[in-house]
């Protein structure tokens, strides 16, 4: 069962990929702020269909551990949908260093529907959970903030919104988890690409496919 999962998994990031290069992405060159040609977000060039290859595999796995680790439907569906529009975010961010409001409003509709559900099928829960929901969006609101106003924008308002809405929908420990991951892998890459000689240290890094990634290995290492 885990496998076919993973299978699916893999194909519904295909299908993604597909979907929102070819209509969503080039939308948002119509942004002002967009720039379509020798954007910064573009930090290496690789081989586009090596990057399709590795992410679908990426995602497959990380399917493969969520069929193992979830605890219900309702968690593996959650786990799910933050997966898949944390990808739609490490594209847009990698193409164009925005996250679209749509990825949070996403997020936060999918949460709104987790409450019904639970709601439904655990009604002894409902009340703890929506309490969880909403103050762990207000408290990742209020920490990224202020790790917003003492980074000077290191930490952009996109990411705030886009962790926050997260955290309604999966949780506090999800976040952390998530934002610990990416903030390592970042680091790593960054070094990387200093010592390579590719970026400088007053260069930035969109962080929005670091959050994907950080959020698939928290998926493996069943953090989340």
């Amino acid at each position: 069962m885990s496998f076919i999962i993973g299978i699916i998994w893999g194909i519904i990031s295909a299908l993604l990929i597909f979907v929102s290069t070819k209509y969503y992405i080039p939308r948002l060159s119509q942004h002002s702020n967009v720039k379509t040609e020798d954007n910064k977000g573009e930090i290496i060039r690789i081989n586009k269909i090596v990057i399709i290859v590795l992410i679908v595999l990426f995602s497959g796995i990380c399917g493969c551990f969520t069929s193992e680790n979830a605890t219900s439907v309702i968690n593996i569906t959650r786990i799910a949908i933050a997966f898949f529009v944390l990808l739609l975010v490490a594209q847009t961010d990698y193409t164009y260093m925005i996250i679209p409001n749509l990825c949070s409003e996403i997020l936060l509709a999918a949460g709104i529907m987790s409450i019904l559900a639970e709601l439904i099928f655990h009604r002894d829960n409902v009340a703890a959970w929506t309490l969880n929901c909403i103050l762990s969006a207000l408290v990742t609101l209020i920490i990224l903030m202020l790790m917003n106003k003492l980074t000077k924008g290191g930490i952009g308002l996109g990411d705030v919104k886009i962790f926050s809405s997260l955290s309604f929908l999966c949780g506090l420990r999800c976040v952390f988890a998530t934002l610990m991951m990416a903030l390592i892998i970042c680091a790593l890459v960054s070094i990387v690409l200093i010592l390579f000689k590719k970026k400088t240290m007053k260069d930035a890094l969109p962080l929005g496919p670091f959050i994907y990634f950080g959020y698939g290995i928290s998926i493996i290492l069943a953090i989340i």
